[in-house]
Parts: structure tokens; C-alpha cells; sequence
């Protein structure tokens, strides 16, 4: 398997479908195409990062988008392949994540309420993430006529959030709030 960041068109594609697919419209930016993604990339990235998975023969498996902070790197979105989905690659592209950051990092995900949303806490977990429960946590909306979402941090690694305040930059940053 390899790993690197998005290169051209042909990535942002592969990553825009995966994402679609993957993420109710709530949770995540609508992108009006491919050259929008591009260009929200292109705005953001001395923070911004899309890192994608790959097989040997350059076939596109999974992604993650992550932004860069002094204390941390927040993973945005990840997702793989439904057809890769319980092979290791998800484990594999977090594990190099892990490796090419100096920071902990950061993620939100839904509340343990059923059977789905446990075992994706129980993944984190395995990959040495820590459920976080020291205050309430609402991730701000998208975009205009989105809702915000009651979620729970997962940490790795030294970092704690002391207070929702203390995470108003990011969320400034990452999502206009």
C-alpha cells in the first residue's frame, strides 16, 4: 500500500465520490463539483492536507482529510473503499497519519448510541484513540441551512482540549464559525 497527498484532478475525483458517498449532507461541505473541491484545496492548504491510500498498481482506497494546528491535527473526514472497508487499509492510512505527525490528533464522531456508531468508536480505540468526554462537544454546521450536530472528541496522543473555547480557532478555521 501506498500513501501520498492529492496530486490532480483524477485524486479529487476519486476523493469527492468516496466522500459523497460516505458522508450524509450534514456532515460534510457541498462542493459543487470537482473544481470546487480544487479550489477550497487550493484556499486552505497551509493547513488543509487530503492524504489517500493506494494499492501497489495505483488503484484509489480510501483518504483522509485533516487540518493542521499548533496543538494538534484534526482528521476531517476519512473514509475507504467500501469494497476495502475491514481489509486493514483504514488502520494502515491512520497508522501513517500517526507516524507523519509531530501533533496529536484530533476527531469528532457520532455519540456510542447503537451498534454502528460503537464499533467505529471501537476502531479508534484500537488505533489508540481515546474517547473524550470532558465537556460537551457541538460540531457547527457546514454551510448555511445545516444544522449543528452533538458529537464526542477522540483523541491521540498528550493533547486535551481544557474547554470548548480553547477549540474556537479551529473552529473558526475549519468551519467559518
Amino acid at each position: 500500500m501506498k500513501f501520498r497527498n492529492v496530486i490532480d484532478r483524477q485524486d479529487f475525483s476519486d476523493v469527492l465520490k468516496l466522500y459523497t458517498d460516505s458522508f450524509p449532507e450534514n456532515e460534510r461541505r457541498l462542493y459543487s463539483g470537482v473544481s470546487a473541491f480544487m479550489d477550497f484545496a487550493d484556499r486552505h492548504g497551509d493547513r488543509f492536507n487530503i492524504l489517500i491510500a493506494e494499492n501497489e498498481e495505483g488503484r484509489f482506497m480510501g483518504f483522509i482529510t485533516y487540518w493542521e494546528f499548533d496543538r494538534f491535527v484534526y482528521v476531517e473526514h476519512f473514509a475507504v473503499e467500501t469494497s476495502m472497508r475491514g481489509t486493514g487499509v483504514g488502520t494502515e492510512l491512520l497508522s501513517y497519519l500517526k507516524n507523519i505527525s509531530d501533533r496529536s490528533l484530533l476527531l469528532e464522531v457520532e455519540p456510542p448510541v447503537d451498534e454502528m456508531t460503537r464499533k467505529r468508536i471501537g476502531f479508534y480505540e484500537k488505533n489508540g484513540f481515546r474517547l473524550f468526554d470532558g465537556f460537551r462537544y457541538i460540531q457547527p454546521p457546514y454551510g448555511p441551512g445545516q444544522s449543528g450536530m452533538e458529537l464526542k472528541l477522540m483523541l491521540y496522543g498528550p493533547y486535551t482540549p481544557a474547554s470548548p473555547s480553547e477549540l474556537a480557532e479551529f473552529h473558526r478555521i475549519v468551519y467559518d464559525a
